[in-house]
């Protein structure tokens, strides 16, 4: 911006004097370069406020953008990555605890329901039906467009994961089966449990991953413990 507007003021500077020395009853007086060159500032210096002001509002624009995406648009559930701060600490408080507790990946099928708008409704009720089976300690979050991951804390017996995974397959084709064009829904839930499947959080969101993989190879909804 600065190199242009020195450009400009020579190249005004320069005009207006070729104009000056030239003859004839539309010459511009020799001090014509010289207005011409402060109108050339000042329009420069309002292009680079404006620049100024529209980089701010963007910058702004992007917080608010990264602010919003720590929230799923239609379910309102935590995404990747406030989860992902979640089961970090998770790991470390329960590593001090020496305590456990586990992880839980859902995926329902089939995949192509959830690309269609008609099945917002579907995942609010479903979510807030979920969320209020869950304890408030617990995290229910979207993972991915038909994925969501549960942490449960302060486990104290594996059969506690497996009861709440039967409670959201149950809660899940309830919900489907209540629309008024039912819909039938498989939910395939993986479940692996701190420090007997994975001592941090990817070993364990690996570990959930694949045993919902095994529990869908069976058809029906169904859940599968690490």
């Amino acid at each position: 911006m600065i190199r242009l507007m020195g450009w400009g003021l020579m190249w005004l500077a320069a005009t207006g004097q070729s104009v000056a020395a030239t003859e004839g009853a539309h010459a511009l007086p020799r001090y014509g370069g010289w207005l011409l060159a402060a109108l050339l500032v000042g329009v420069c210096v309002v292009l680079w406020l404006a620049l100024r002001r529209s980089k701010q509002k963007r910058r702004q624009l992007l917080r608010m953008m990264d602010n919003d995406l720590r929230l799923d648009a239609i379910t309102e559930l935590p995404t990747r990555a406030p989860f992902d701060d979640r089961l970090t600490l998770a790991v470390n408080r329960h590593q001090r605890q020496q305590s456990q507790f586990a992880l839980l990946h859902i995926r329902i099928e089939p995949s192509s329901l959830f690309e269609q708008d008609s099945a917002d409704d579907l995942l609010q009720q479903l979510c807030g039906t979920w969320l209020q089976s869950l304890r408030r300690s617990d995290t229910l979050a979207r993972w991915d467009l038909n994925e969501f991951v549960v942490l449960l804390e302060s486990l104290e017996q594996v059969d506690g994961a497996t009861a709440v995974a039967r409670n959201l397959i149950n809660q899940g084709e309830e919900c489907a089966s209540k629309r008024a064009a039912a819909t039938e829904l498989n939910l395939h839930i993986g479940i692996a449990i701190f420090p007997n499947h994975g001592a941090d959080g990817i070993s364990l969101l690996q570990a959930a991953t694949e045993s919902g993989y095994k529990a869908a190879e069976k058809g029906s909804s169904g859940y599968q413990v690490a």
